[in-house]
C-alpha cells in the first residue's frame, strides 16, 4: 500500500499535475531563454561600436578626455586664484564728486576723485579749476581713512566708493 492510497489521492491525478507543472515551467524556461537572447543581443551590439572599435577602446578614450578636463580645470583654479590675487590689490570702487571750487567759476569744472581697492584703500584725485589755471592734488587713503586733511567733497567721493561696494 502506498503512501498516496492510505491519503485516498489517486496516482494518475499526481501524474497529470506533474506533466502541467513540467509544462508551465517549460514555457517559463523557453519565455527566459528568448529574454536572455535578446539581452545577449544588445550586449554585443553595445560592446562593438559602428567602425568595430570595442567598447574599452571607448572608454580608454573617454578617460583620457576627462583626464585632460581635469588638467585644464586645475590650470583655470591656478589662473583664477592668481586673477583674485591681483584683483584685490586692484581699484574696484570709485567715487565721484563734481563741485564749483572757486565762486566766479560755473560748470562744475573741479571735482575729486576716489579710487579704492577691496579694503578701501587707494587713492583721491582732486582737481581744482580757476581761471588762473588748475591745480591737482593726490592724497592717500589707507582703509578708508586719510592721514592728510579732506576736504568735504574729497570725503564725499570717499563715502560714494565705499556705498557703491554695498550695492553690488
Amino acid at each position: 500500500m502506498s503512501i498516496f492510497d492510505k491519503i485516498g489521492i489517486d496516482v494518475g491525478y499526481i501524474v497529470i499535475l506533474e506533466f502541467f507543472f513540467i509544462f508551465v515551467l517549460f514555457i517559463l524556461f523557453m519565455i527566459q531563454k528568448k529574454k536572455n537572447d535578446r539581452m545577449i543581443t544588445k550586449y554585443n551590439r553595445f560592446m562593438m561600436s559602428g567602425d568595430g572599435k570595442s567598447i574599452e577602446k571607448e572608454l580608454q578614450t573617454k578617460f583620457k578626455k576627462v583626464s585632460d578636463v581635469v588638467a585644464s580645470m586645475k590650470d583655470v583654479e591656478e589662473r583664477i586664484e592668481e586673477l583674485e590675487d591681483k584683483m584685490s590689490s586692484s581699484y574696484q570702487k570709485m567715487g565721484l564728486v563734481k563741485y564749483d571750487a572757486f565762486k566766479e567759476m560755473g560748470g562744475s569744472l573741479s571735482f575729486s576723485l576716489s579710487l579704492l581697492n577691496e579694503e578701501n584703500t587707494g587713492i583721491v584725485v582732486t582737481s581744482m579749476h580757476s581761471r588762473e589755471g588748475c591745480y591737482t592734488y593726490i592724497k592717500e587713503i589707507i582703509r578708508g581713512e586719510s592721514y592728510v586733511l579732506l576736504s568735504d567733497e574729497e570725503k564725499q567721493a570717499i563715502k560714494d566708493a565705499i556705498g557703491n561696494d554695498m550695492m553690488e
